[in-house]
């Protein structure tokens, strides 16, 4: 598929989102807010494709309980 073409449809996909969640995007700021929308998605692309296991994904909670084990 064609960068034009994929582009057309994010940008389709984009238009029913909004529509569907009751969002009215400026014109204005519509060219930005789209941009921001095609880079989510071609980062949420490169989420999780290591295959590992969810185990393997660091903690997003510090706990003094892992330190204080190492001591």
């Amino acid at each position: 598929m064609s960068e034009t073409a994929e582009t057309g449809s994010a940008e389709h996909e984009f238009d029913l989102l909004m529509s569907l969640h009751g969002h009215d995007v400026p014109e204005g700021l519509r060219p930005g807010v789209l941009a921001v929308h095609l880079e989510l998605r071609r980062m949420t692309a490169l989420l999780r494709t290591a295959n590992l296991p969810p185990e393997a994904e660091p903690a997003h909670v510090f706990s003094v309980e892992t330190y204080a084990r190492q001591a």
